[in-house]
């Protein structure tokens, strides 16, 4: 059995990696199309344009992932079921189940990687990629950006991002705060609930 779960992993890790490359590849080729315009008007260096695009990664991997999975299960069976292999694996007695374990292990290790990206790299990178875009490239100075029903405010020590924030109570919801260097790498990170605003200070809650 460990010589077929080598053969099978081996099959779909090698459509996996090609289907990924080509996803990210052609995400990367498209909105250097749409953003070149835009860096170059703005004398962004080759440094900028670089870092804008290699930062966008993670977030690009993050998506891909689900859809690399999915083409690779399917592509995979396929070579198997064209060379006959399904049908001799089922008269040597192994099962389809059995044939298709290595695969839904890979697959929920990607659910871990997915989820990983998602809640440690890309908020990171997807700030670095705002800041060289609004601050570095376009000169702007960056003080808050909202979008949908997300706060994000650039402060003199780092990133702020709340869910939700009512000026009347004086209350924040779903607060996370990275903390940066002067070279824009994180120091430090609170996440919380919520805040209240109390004798002239936030105090936080369920941190």
């Amino acid at each position: 059995m460990k010589t077929l779960d080598r053969y099978v992993t081996g099959t779909f890790l090698n459509i996996f990696i090609l289907i990924v490359i080509s996803l990210i590849g052609l995400y990367l080729i498209v909105d250097f199309f749409e953003r070149i315009r835009m860096l170059l008007s703005n004398d962004a260096t080759l440094r900028q344009i670089l870092l804008y695009f290699l930062y966008q990664i993670p977030m690009i991997l993050s998506l891909m992932i689900p859809i690399a999975v999915l083409l690779s299960s399917l592509l995979t069976f396929g070579i198997l079921s064209k060379n006959s292999e399904i049908i001799a694996m089922k008269a040597n007695g192994v099962s389809l189940y059995r044939t298709s374990c290595p695969i839904i292990i890979f697959a929920g290790l990607m659910c871990l990687v997915s989820f990983f990206l998602n809640e440690f790299v890309t908020p990171y990178t997807n700030q670095r990629t705002k800041y060289i875009k609004l601050v570095e490239v376009q000169k702007k100075e960056q003080i808050g950006v909202f979008k949908q029903n997300q706060i994000w405010y650039r402060g003199r020590d780092g990133i702020y991002n709340f869910n939700m924030f009512d000026s009347m109570a004086g209350t924040l919801k779903g607060i996370r705060i990275t903390y940066l260097d002067r070279t824009m790498n994180p120091t430090k990170r609170i996440d919380a609930a919520r805040a209240v605003w109390l004798n002239d200070t936030w105090v936080f809650y369920e941190g």
